[in-house]
């Protein structure tokens, strides 16, 4: 065997390489079981081998595995084999195999099995999990009152689903009180009670990671000031109880979180009165997903908002999407202008932006210019829009990319490609040899060699090119889908103008 495996932290590295990137639990990583076959042969395969491979092997386990390895005949079906129940008491001795694998067990799914614990449960050793610190738990299949038996202070990372219409939370009264230590939160409840969800949060002092339904403003405002949160998502922001409505406003400093996902926000000005109470938060990532479009005074509201709320030198990603519904809004109420994306410009060190806008964007060359020298680090950005509107950006904006984004790998934004003489009339030397994609929306295009012609001398390594037809499934050809498959052929045909350039430079590179 060779040395370097004798040195058990570079084994341990290896044998999580062959642990699949899920959990037992979660079928779909690694269906046929293929690297958990592995971890076992590489335990039988030596004594060395034996304890690091039955670690990794065991590191996250369900409990059906853990009652399998009881002595054979101890737990049968009955004769319906919906249940399962025990053919004889359970005796200390039973015990002994399963605890070879139990004090392995870091993360634990509490799947099914509810009926067997009913008599097992009493004699379930209190010390059988010593290492445990994670617990995965789904209302539907494994029964509230059984989450006790498996409650240690060891736990730091709990992640409870409740499915039925109205849950019961009362079990989050004993987590507080049993496991103080908690890091990593998740609560996933329909209509749940805000008010206990709020109790139960108020409670956690060690809190790295929370995820909730949300939190009323008294339970959001204390959880701005712990020291240890990191990462924060709701569902919805407590719009019904915000605190202006009565008695002076607070504000949330959220000293050390780095990523904030709300996943529903509604058209009230939620998200903006939030932010407007936030004082330079020092997000690396945010995520805000609209339920409605917003009007332009909205969206100029929320991100002049979003400046003032968030630090600016270190938020990396920005994602506001959604699925933001018109409704009875005018389209053209809803187009975001120029003024409010720049807005946006003062977070500097952006390396990933996707903006959503159901009815567009009115943005111009000038604009585009001014975007690139501000997002100088911009690696994937996306403005994205499904309407086919008027588009004031040209061709000419690719040279602004070019000179001021270097790392630019992914584009997707609309622009007017239908007149290209006058690109074609300056082609640029300058050269950008990241960008590899882009994806052209509905943009109109007329001639596509001197489009590809352009392209090709601006970004040389680009190969890929789509339009939303790539992603349709529509075959109607009324009007606006002639107009859109005749552009979505037009931009199919400068991609396949753009493949001989990365032919021939694989060709060089292999000589």
């Amino acid at each position: 065997m060779h040395r370097c495996l004798a040195i058990l932290d570079v084994l341990v590295l290896i044998l999580g390489e062959l642990r699949p990137a899920g959990t037992p639990w979660n079928l779909h990583y690694d269906p046929l079981g293929c690297k958990y076959r592995d971890l076992a042969s590489l335990a039988r395969t030596c004594r060395m081998l034996r304890d690091p491979a039955l670690d990794v092997l065991w590191k996250a386990q369900t409990l059906e595995n853990i009652f399998r390895c009881f002595p054979p005949g101890l737990i049968t079906k009955t004769s319906d084999k919906r249940t399962l129940v025990l053919a004889r008491p359970i005796v200390a001795d039973d015990w002994d195999r399963p605890r070879i694998y139990t004090e392995r067990i870091r993360e634990l799914c509490l799947a099914s099995l509810s009926d067997i614990l009913r008599t097992i449960g009493p004699d379930l050793p209190g010390d059988l999990f010593p290492r445990l610190t994670g617990i995965y738990w789904h209302e539907i299949s494994f029964a509230a009152q059984h989450v006790p038996l498996f409650l240690h202070t060891t736990l730091t990372k709990i992640d409870l689903k409740f499915f039925s219409r109205r849950p019961d939370l009362s079990i989050l009264n004993t987590l507080a009180h049993e496991c103080p230590m908690l890091q990593d939160i998740t609560i996933q409840a329909s209509q749940a009670d805000i008010r206990q969800l709020s109790h139960f949060i108020a409670n956690q002092r060690c809190v790295q990671s929370l995820s909730l339904p949300s939190v009323g403003w008294k339970a959001l405002q204390r959880l701005s000031c712990l020291d240890s949160l990191i990462s924060l998502k709701l569902e919805f922001l407590p719009f019904f109880e915000f605190p202006w409505v009565r008695g002076p406003s607070p504000t949330f400093s959220f000293p050390h979180l780095r990523a904030l996902e709300i996943s529903a926000i509604p058209v009230d000005d939620e998200g903006t009165k939030f932010f407007q109470l936030c004082r330079d938060v020092p997000l690396v990532t945010l995520i805000m997903d609209l339920e409605c479009a917003t009007t332009i005074a909205e969206c100029f509201h929320l991100f002049s908002a979003l400046s003032a709320g968030c630090s600016h030198s270190s938020l990396t990603s920005l994602s506001l999407g959604g699925d933001q519904r018109i409704g009875d809004e005018d389209p053209e109420s809803c187009i975001i202008p120029g003024n409010t994306l720049q807005l946006l410009f003062v977070f500097v060190n952006l390396t990933s932006v996707y903006i959503q806008s159901p009815s567009g964007f009115n943005l111009d060359d000038a604009l585009i210019s001014d975007m690139a020298r501000a997002w100088t680090r911009i690696e994937s950005l996306e403005l994205w829009s499904n309407e086919r509107v008027p588009c004031r950006v040209t061709l000419c904006c690719f040279r602004s990319f070019a000179q001021h984004c270097p790392l630019l790998e992914y584009l997707a934004m609309t622009v007017d490609a239908s007149d290209a003489s006058v690109e074609l009339a300056t082609l640029s030397q300058t050269s950008q040899e990241s960008l590899y994609t882009i994806r052209m929306m509905y943009s109109p295009i007329a001639t596509p060699v001197p489009v590809a012609q352009f392209l090709s001398n601006l970004f040389p390594e680009l190969w890929v090119v789509r339009t939303e037809r790539d992603y349709s499934n529509d075959d109607e050809e009324d009007e606006d889908s002639a107009e859109d498959i005749r552009h979505h052929r037009c931009w199919k045909e400068v991609e396949s103008l753009l493949l001989p350039n990365t032919e021939e430079d694989s060709e060089a590179e292999s000589e």
